[in-house]
């Protein structure tokens, strides 16, 4: 009976001699080819005074895999083919979990400081096929959520880490920035998964920033799920813009606020980010506060000039007396010009629609003589105190109408708004009229004398006071 056994046992040591060469995977194999320990124990066991097998590769044994090299279980990182597995190197993990010192590890791991993931089965939830136990690389989708593992040692940025980890923070991926959240808190408290891709709506270090909740924007374009959004995007039906590149001072993907240049064109964005004005010649208020856009150009000045009044470096006027008397009288005189001519007028035509305009309203004695006035010092934009009797910018005037200064001063402020040169009001101290690129409009004589005071060359009068509008 005792050589029987050991004919036994010495065809078991036979054939795991042909498992390692190839050529048998039968009975002592499972249908993956790890080595059955129990069958091999049993041989092993039949006879204590023999030499046990020597065991090599995966091994399962009582519900659980090890790996084995020249008999004796190997401990941490094992690199098996083009995978890499962890096999516990102690009886409890960094978090304390219960485990088997030298089994395989599935899951979570933390790892030396590090967040890895070993597929717990041989397929992932998208039914790509994998090894259990393996290490996971790439993009994974785990428990309904997205993650990203560092493919190499090393990000395109330069920064080091293990090949594996766990991605956190902000990261470049396929030339797409994307964000993985740093912890299991929101600033704001919310409760999420650490290293979870993020989407939508997102505040990052105080900044404002988008992610695509899909893989493509209402409009159709084409992007990746959780990529950080730049340019303009329009988001539940409002437009926003998020800058496309870094500057000194910003970071590229933050949300636009407040009045901003793209392009060379002025738009101007409320404190959560919504567009509420675009397509801006001319001055606007929006809200407590005056933006000025080129008139030609649109585009917003800042740390700049116009009309005489500063704009600072957030596009926004200083608001001193001047500008608060002089800016409601520009506004409005845009206003009516829009209302009164249109695109294909020329300006010719645009010039007429202007003087009748301010023609129509009647003769009316107030604040006369203006040189009184000016000497005093009574207005701190008398130029636009003398205008508004006639456009009635402050809604003040119960009948709109003024002598000579201030329908020639109201003329001058609508052609301003025309764009065609600098306007110059000039008055003798009663009398007032304005001056083009060298042309006089007299618009008192030009009602009363007849045509020869529009766009006249030579004004014979010379000014006491001017002001260039």
């Amino acid at each position: 009976m005792k050589d029987l056994k050991k004919v036994f046992r010495n065809i078991t040591i036979l054939a795991l001699a042909l498992i390692a060469a190839g050529i048998l995977s039968a009975y002592i194999t499972d249908s993956k080819g790890t080595v059955r320990a129990d069958i091999v124990n049993q041989a092993s066991e039949e006879d204590d005074a023999e030499e046990p097998a020597q065991l090599n590769g995966f091994v399962k044994d009582g519900g659980e895999t090890f790996y084995y090299k020249d008999g004796k279980k190997v401990l941490g990182w094992v690199k098996d083919g083009s995978d890499k597995y962890y096999f516990y190197r102690s009886g409890k993990t960094t978090g304390g979990a219960a485990h088997t010192k030298g089994a395989m590890a599935t899951g979570w791991q933390t790892i030396d400081g590090e967040r890895f993931y070993f597929y717990r089965s041989s397929k992932t939830t998208s039914g790509s096929a994998h090894n259990k136990g393996a290490m996971a690389t790439g993009w994974q989708s785990i428990d309904g959520e997205k993650f990203y593992f560092y493919q190499s040692s090393k990000t395109t940025s330069g920064s080091a880490h293990s090949k594996g980890a766990m991605a956190t923070g902000w990261q470049k991926i396929d030339d797409q920035k994307f964000f993985f959240y740093r912890s299991s808190k929101t600033a704001s408290g919310k409760a999420h998964t650490k290293g979870a891709m993020v989407t939508g709506w997102q505040t990052i270090d105080g900044e404002k920033y988008y992610f695509y909740k899909t893989a493509k924007t209402s409009s159709g374009k084409a992007h990746r799920k959780g990529a950080m959004a730049t340019g303009w995007q329009t988001i539940s039906k409002e437009k926003y813009y998020f800058y496309k590149s870094a500057t000194s001072t910003r970071k590229s993907g933050v949300m636009a606020k407040g009045g901003i240049n793209i392009s060379n064109k002025g738009y101007i964005f409320d404190e959560s980010g919504k567009l509420i004005m675009s397509n801006m010649k001319g001055w606007y208020k929006v809200g407590e506060d005056y933006y000025y856009c080129d008139r030609k150009s649109g585009k917003l000045f800042k740390n700049d000039t116009a009309n005489g009044i500063y704009l600072r470096n957030d596009g926004k006027a200083q608001l001193t007396d001047f500008a608060k008397e002089k800016i409601p009288v520009m506004i409005r005189s845009r206003e009516i010009v829009a209302e009164i001519t249109n695109k294909n007028d020329t300006l010719t035509q645009k010039k007429w629609k202007c003087y009748k305009y301010v023609a129509k309203f009647p003769y009316i004695y107030k604040d006369a003589p203006i040189g009184d006035h000016i000497k005093a010092k009574d207005y701190a934009c008398w130029d636009a105190h003398y205008a508004n009797n006639i456009l009635n910018a402050y809604g003040d005037q119960k009948t709109c109408g003024g002598e000579c200064c201030a329908q020639s001063v109201a003329l001058g402020y609508l052609f301003t708004e025309l764009n065609f040169g600098t306007v110059t009001f000039n008055t003798s101290y009663t009398h007032g009229w304005i001056e083009v690129n060298g042309l006089c409009y007299d618009t008192l004589f030009i009602k009363s004398r007849g045509m020869d005071w529009w766009e006249m060359k030579h004004y014979p009068a010379s000014p006491s006071y001017s002001a260039v509008i």
